[in-house]
């Protein structure tokens, strides 16, 4: 039985103003407290084994934040040792880390070898300083480059993030990123748009009226044209958000998309097991005490879990299929034939079809780029 892992590191050296992720400023942390937390992590991934009543068998284990390596990548290697004393690794199993251009140093790139890492995946974000600035990143465009050049040299399957739609953006920005990140020719990449999550910093500035709001017309034309100018390259457009050189695609993100069930692990990391989603409490220190006393339940660190509806099952394995490429199996759908899959979607998605939004081969449906640019509206006819 394969299953993903993902451990949540949520330690930054600063907050991104766009971030509502569960992290923490690492002055915060005494060295006693990173300690407690390696082992609070060892402690729930021994205790989420003992839960299961067949061997399990990772085919992905992704090691994301915050910012992992700023705990010093001893504790990573302690980390995966953990990893490896509990669960069997699948034959060419693929372990990612996070990175942010500040952590890229020769020490650091030399522990996340050792501590089995064959999968780098860095924030880049920008290469112009002052989109940087906008985001609230710490590093600037230089650092990023020189990021880059370090983890060339040293590894492959190298993943780069950049966002596009932030406020006040001008397009040509948008095409130097993306131009610069194709000259570093990465294994994948990542175009995400900038989204204004409440209660973050950017949210403020925009409410406030030091920041204009995010202009959606802009986003669109900027990733009609990352799509134009990446369709007639070697890389593949496999999810809404992901592009990828032939093989190199995310086997971790995949599991996500193609609803596999997968471990979170640490304080604020999500997981989907057996029909339940929960989340840990994203405070780390309370995590810590949990796993420190006696551990009750399959999910001792959740402050939500939720057992999915069958029409909820029903609705996210579709929604999350047609984010890729490959589309949607209409015979992969729990508790629902293709006959009444057709019977409640099939006029609006004929509909759609011929907008030339959807395309449809046999059993498997499909969003064409025009649909992936309005999947958002496509989506909502499958919610429960």
């Amino acid at each position: 039985m394969g299953r993903g892992l993902y451990i949540h590191i949520p330690i930054c050296r600063s907050k991104c103003y766009y971030c509502d992720f569960a992290s923490y400023p690492l002055n915060r942390f005494t060295e006693r407290d990173l300690d407690l937390y390696v082992l609070a992590i060892e402690y729930e991934l021994k205790h989420l084994l003992s839960q299961e009543t067949r061997p399990v068998e990772l085919t992905s284990v992704y090691v994301g934040g915050g910012t992992p390596p700023l705990i010093d990548t001893s504790r990573l290697v302690l980390i995966m040792e953990a990893v490896h004393k509990y669960f069997d690794l699948a034959t060419g199993c693929e372990l990612t880390v996070e990175l942010n251009p500040l952590t890229c140093t020769p020490e650091t790139l030399r522990g996340l070898a050792k501590a089995g890492f064959n999968r780098f995946s860095l924030g880049v974000q920008s290469f112009d300083d002052y989109t940087l600035m906008k985001l609230g990143r710490a590093h600037s465009a230089q650092e990023a480059r020189a990021a880059i050049g370090l983890l060339k040299e040293n590894f492959d399957n190298i993943s780069f993030d950049l966002i596009y739609g932030v406020p006040d953006d001008d397009p040509a920005r948008w095409k130097r990123d993306l131009e610069t990140a194709l000259e570093f020719d990465p294994d994948h990449l990542s175009l995400y748009s900038l989204q204004v999550e409440e209660d973050t910093p950017l949210a403020q500035l925009i409410k406030r009226g030091f920041c204009d709001p995010v202009d959606e017309g802009l986003q669109a034309d900027q990733w009609d044209w990352a799509c134009d100018r990446l369709y007639p390259t070697d890389y593949r457009h496999y999810e809404i958000s992901n592009w990828a050189k032939p093989g190199k695609e995310s086997r971790h993100n995949l599991g996500y998309w193609l609803y596999d069930p997968y471990y979170g692990v640490g304080a604020g990391a999500s997981g989907f097991l057996d029909g339940q989603r929960y989340r840990n409490t994203s405070d780390p220190w309370e995590y810590t005490q949990i796993m420190r006393s006696s551990l009750k339940g399959r999910f001792p660190a959740a402050e939500f879990v939720e057992r999915l509806t069958p029409e909820q099952m029903a609705a996210e394995r579709i929604i999350l299929a047609l984010r890729t490429a490959d589309g949607l199996n209409l015979e992969d759908i729990p508790g629902m034939s293709s006959a009444e899959f057709w019977r409640r979607y099939g006029e609006k998605l004929t509909y759609y079809r011929e907008m030339g939004l959807v395309w449809r081969r046999r059993q498997r449906i499909g969003l064409t780029e025009a649909g992936m640019a309005l999947s958002n509206r496509i989506f909502l006819m499958f919610m429960p």
